[in-house]
């Protein structure tokens, strides 16, 4: 008797230290690399091979292009209308974001539109589509 309860404590621990590392494994991912680890020139020149950078950037070849490596790397291009009259401290603006992994390859993206009319679109299925026919900063 006394066996059997040493045995269920000793898988019950078992099971619980297996659970805790697998948790802190799944958890635990890769720094964001530094500028001089993995260049801004090399981050944005990944994300500028992606089909929505080029659709985006020929209707927009003026958008600006930020690195942002505050959370997660990721490629910034925004597109911002001059001031209107708004609501809003928000200046209307059109964002393709570009995840990226800790050695600078695409995995995932978004675009995101604020305006007036709209307030705030996200889209994340088809976003190819999106680029080519959006109209977030017309009026």
């Amino acid at each position: 008797m006394l066996q059997s309860k040493t045995v269920a404590v000793a898988m019950v621990i078992t099971i619980t230290g297996v659970l805790i590392l697998a948790l802190y494994l799944v958890s635990v991912r890769r720094p964001v690399p530094s500028e001089r680890e993995l260049p801004n020139e090399a981050v944005i020149e990944r994300a500028n091979r992606l089909e929505e950078t080029k659709i985006l950037l020929t209707r927009y070849p003026n958008a600006s292009i930020e690195v942002d490596r505050s959370g997660r790397l990721a490629v910034d291009y925004r597109i911002t209308e001059p001031a209107q009259a708004n609501d809003s401290n928000v200046l209307p603006y059109l964002r393709l974001r570009i995840l990226m992994s800790s050695d600078g390859e695409p995995q995932e993206l978004f675009a995101e539109c604020w305006n007036n009319s709209t307030n705030r679109h996200i889209e994340q299925e088809d976003v190819i589509s999106y680029l080519r026919t959006e109209t977030c900063l017309e009026q």
